[in-house]
């Protein structure tokens, strides 16, 4: 694929914009793009994003990576640069319109650029829209009006951009067709060195710093614990990108008495090996629910976003915050947020589900029903279909 800038445009012919932002949004970004080059192999895609999407050749304006950001505080600290961001990608697209582009999640960044490309008619497809598990009416319309057509990958958010009149396709969770172990537990094991016959938790904090800094000295804090009361129990983490594990180095050593595996490998196959998982409240969770894995889910961010985000939502404050107990609208997994994340009480339902096989079972059957609402395989291939719509 050739190379290509915001100054220099980029080749002649069907010309598809990608913006992903963050660490998520660039793994829907390269399979999707896997996606569009199956159906049309002479398009060029280019846009912004991470590892994933570079490694595929596409030409990145912008690296996304360390974009990502929780709340009100984070948002501010990134604000000068993003603006910077948004106002050079808003005039390359102006000077070099693309045939259609698709934005991918991170809200606050892309339902700006939509504004500022309006009036250029240019097909948009908003994929991982704002709110994506259920966004309320008035944030659909602030989406609806500047895009061409939603994929939403819930069917709660499908029927909230029905009801107010949106260009809209329930289109399913891509992780049904993405969430796949490339290895055998069995390699998996032996690979990382450990022992088949002790149960081995994953440690899950986040692919953000502020997530990280968090989330992770709890969850060590957690396994300390469980060492003390169960002994010998197997701790692997991976590390989600290479903009946190400084900070994970730095609050493991902390806690010598604890053995933690780090890995760079492929999350899905560290999971499958893994009784019970601790995480952090997004993504992670419902890839855990595809895999069947039994976990308990924190949710933490600063003080000052909690209390933004409670005036924010107000009486709209959902009564879950980890996707699979919104999705089934109860208790499948434990959760704690905020205050409530308390050391003893996750142990606890840790180690209910590390000694408890109906525990885990009873887990897993939520987990499967999880999954059947969230949509069928082919997810990835109804999106590009999608977009491919708008070249014709």
């Amino acid at each position: 694929m050739p190379h290509c800038s915001l100054e220099e445009g980029v080749a002649i012919g069907n010309k598809v914009m990608i913006i992903a932002g963050e660490l998520s949004g660039d793994l829907h970004g390269a399979h999707l793009a896997r996606e569009l080059w199956n159906l049309k192999s002479d398009l060029t895609i280019y846009g912004v994003g991470g590892p994933r999407m570079g490694s595929l050749g596409i030409d990145l304006l912008y690296d996304s990576t360390f974009w990502g950001a929780i709340g009100l505080t984070g948002a501010f600290r990134k604000a000068p640069f993003l603006l910077k961001a948004l106002n050079k990608i808003t005039k390359g697209i102006k000077d070099s319109p693309p045939d259609a582009i698709v934005l991918i999640d991170f809200g606050a960044f892309n339902l700006r650029l939509a504004k500022k490309i309006k009036e250029l008619d240019i097909p948009i497809i908003y994929y991982f829209p704002p709110g994506a598990w259920c966004p309320n009416p008035e944030r659909a319309m602030g989406v609806a009006k500047y895009v061409s057509k939603v994929a939403a990958t819930f069917p709660e958010s499908a029927r909230v951009f029905q009801e107010i009149g949106a260009e809209v396709e329930f289109v399913g969770h891509p992780l049904i067709d993405i969430v796949k172990p490339k290895r055998l537990p069995e390699e998996v094991f032996k690979n990382l060195k450990l022992d088949p016959s002790l149960p081995v938790v994953g440690l899950f904090p986040g692919s953000r710093v502020q997530e990280v800094k968090l989330l992770l000295p709890t969850m060590m804090k957690v396994a300390l614990e469980i060492q003390r009361r169960e002994g010998p129990v197997q701790y692997v983490l991976p590390v989600a990108s290479r903009a946190v594990k400084p900070y994970i180095n730095r609050i493991l050593k902390k806690y010598p008495q604890v053995a933690v595996g780090l890995t760079h490998g492929s999350s899905y196959d560290i999971m499958q090996i893994c009784k019970v998982l601790v995480l952090g409240a997004g993504t992670a969770t419902l890839e855990a629910a595809c895999l069947g894995i039994p976990m308990v889910v924190l949710g933490k961010v600063s003080y000052i976003d909690y209390l933004f985000l409670l005036c924010k939502e107000g009486k709209r404050k959902p009564e879950f915050f980890a996707l699979p107990n919104m999705v089934a609208g109860q208790r499948i997994v434990p959760e704690f947020i905020q205050g409530d994340i308390q050391v003893n009480k996750v142990v606890n339902e840790v180690i209910t589900l590390l000694k408890d096989s109906s525990a885990r079972e009873e887990v897993r059957k939520g987990l499967s029903d999880v999954v059947s609402k969230i949509g069928s395989p082919g997810v990835v291939g109804r999106v590009a279909s999608i977009v491919m719509e708008f070249l014709t």
